[in-house]
């Protein structure tokens, strides 16, 4: 049971296993650039370097980005690429003109947040982003994402959230699945297990909650159709903030966001299932509805379509509506509540630089987007995308 309900907080946190062969070796890489690596502590998985211009640098490389094996660090692409960008004044690969995440500048006196529109995944060739976003993050005194990415790294923390996990995911009081979907939902659910060979037997998830089987679900289809997960545009960023010795912050907690995916209750959860033929349709849907290579193009248009899509059906069904609701209308108002209280509270002259999902900050005419909240709360908006 604790490695399936694994499963589900891999998803949530969108961190996949991957081999060292899909990743590349730091010490002969940047020494063939030139580079020096004085030493690694695997311990802390920090690594650290001097530059050929004699410059001192350091990486925290977590489990999402890199692998140590046999005393040897490799790290995925993208992020090499950044390493070498930070440490050498012309660029190894020169910027996107393309990934500006929408951002925009949110003021307050002579306190500044800016708001830059991330996705789930990343291509190594979309880094760096955009010159503008680039010169954003060198800007900032303290960087912001949906929660405290440091959070997890913790070992201690990280078992604790996953035994967190794990409670939330398992039906009460000896319930089964049988107990609250409805029969037609459940007799087609059972008849579609039988079918998944990759997948797990009905009595491996009769105890989960309609909500974890949705994420597994999920998940699944990711890994079916190819979608890389395991490496975010947020660790891009992360690293960035790492090397520079600049403070990272949650909008919101690591609990509080668990308690937003799970906390739905039974009766809602009962039609959690409902719309679920099969998982070759479920493949199809998430196939149509996959945003990555709509934000690789920065097509706003479509990102909106689909936003608007996912928030107009889920009139139909009570729970699409609720679980909706707290992954988009509530974080959205934590998070203007964090950013608001940076802006109003900081006292010295400061720079946030703040990373959230785009479908936070895209304008669909469904809910009040991010922009649209802090705009509402008083402060001056001013986007920068469309200068890209």
């Amino acid at each position: 049971m604790k490695k399936l309900v694994a499963v589900f907080l891999v998803l949530i946190i969108c961190a996949t296993p991957v081999l060292a062969s899909d990743f590349v070796p730091v010490r002969s890489t940047l020494e063939e650039l030139g580079w020096e690596v004085n030493w690694h502590d695997g311990r802390e998985r920090m690594v650290y370097f001097t530059t050929p211009a004699g410059e001192g640098l350091h990486i925290f490389v977590d489990e999402h980005n890199s692998i140590i094996e046999n005393d040897r660090v490799y790290v995925h692409p993208a992020l090499m690429m950044m390493i070498i960008n930070v440490g050498t004044e012309r660029p190894f690969v020169e910027p996107q003109e393309n990934i500006h995440g929408k951002l925009t500048r949110v003021t307050y006196g002579e306190n500044v947040a800016y708001i830059f529109g991330t996705m789930n995944g990343a291509e190594p060739h979309w880094f760096p982003l955009h010159p503008t976003v680039e010169e954003s993050k060198r800007r900032a005194d303290i960087f912001a994402f949906e929660f405290d990415l440091e959070e997890i790294e913790d070992i201690f923390a990280y078992a604790r959230m996953m035994a967190y996990i794990e409670y939330m995911s398992i039906l009460p009081d000896g319930l089964t699945l049988a107990d609250i979907l409805a029969d037609d939902v459940y007799s087609n659910f059972v008849t579609n297990m039988e079918s998944w060979s990759f997948w797990v037997t009905y009595d491996s998830v009769n105890m989960l909650t309609p909500i974890a089987i949705l994420l597994g679900l999920d998940h699944a289809a990711f890994l079916t159709l190819g979608i890389e997960l395991y490496y975010m545009v947020d660790n891009y960023i992360l690293n960035f903030a790492m090397i520079n010795d600049k403070p990272t912050m949650g909008l919101n907690t690591m609990y509080s966001e668990i308690d937003l995916l799970f906390n739905v209750p039974l009766e809602i959860q009962a039609y959690a299932l409902k719309d679920f033929l099969s998982f070759e349709n479920h493949l199809d849907n998430i196939r149509e509805s996959n945003p990555t290579e709509m934000y690789a193009a920065q097509d706003l248009e479509g990102l909106r379509a689909v936003e608007k899509s996912i928030c107009e059906g889920t009139s139909a069904n009570p729970f699409t509506m609720m679980f909706n609701y707290n992954l988009r209308d509530s974080r959205r108002r934590i998070f203007a509540d964090r950013i608001a209280d940076f802006l109003l509270e900081t006292d010295e002259p400061s720079t946030m630089f703040a990373a959230v999902r785009i479908q936070h900050i895209i304008d669909c005419g469904c809910g009040k987007n991010l922009l649209y909240l802090l705009e509402e709360m008083g402060f001056e908006i001013e986007p920068l995308w469309q200068d890209a």
